[in-house]
């Protein structure tokens, strides 16, 4: 586990600099950096835009994230209801599936957005 302090400093020329502390209890050892106010924004910038993108791709799920393929009678069993209230349910365009012939398919993923919306 580490944790990170970040602290502001001004010096005599009234710059600010960033002070980042960076304390891992796992191997006892701390790192310090300084680092300029613009290079933070950028870093933090970044930061953001990396895990915005992640949540949007796999919303609330997280990096060890597998989707995957469920049929009908798996999806209703997850959901709580009836094989023939999910058709019910994908037929209004409310849930995303895939039917192919006479079976249903459905991504645990679209499974998971449905009830988020719910």
């Amino acid at each position: 586990m580490a944790i990170i302090i970040i602290c502001f400093f001004v010096n005599n020329n009234y710059s600010q600099n960033i002070k980042l502390f960076n304390l891992n209890f796992t191997t006892m050892q701390t790192q310090i950096v300084t680092i300029g106010l613009e290079d933070l924004k950028t870093m933090m910038t970044q930061v953001v835009r990396t895990e915005v993108q992640s949540l949007a791709t796999n919303p609330m799920i997280g990096e060890g994230f597998t989707d995957e393929l469920w049929d009908r009678k798996k999806a209703a069993d997850f959901l709580g209801i009836s094989e023939q209230t999910l058709t019910k349910v994908y037929l209004e365009g409310r849930i995303i599936g895939q039917k192919s012939g006479r079976k249903y398919h459905f991504l645990k993923s679209s499974i998971l957005k449905f009830l988020r919306s719910n």
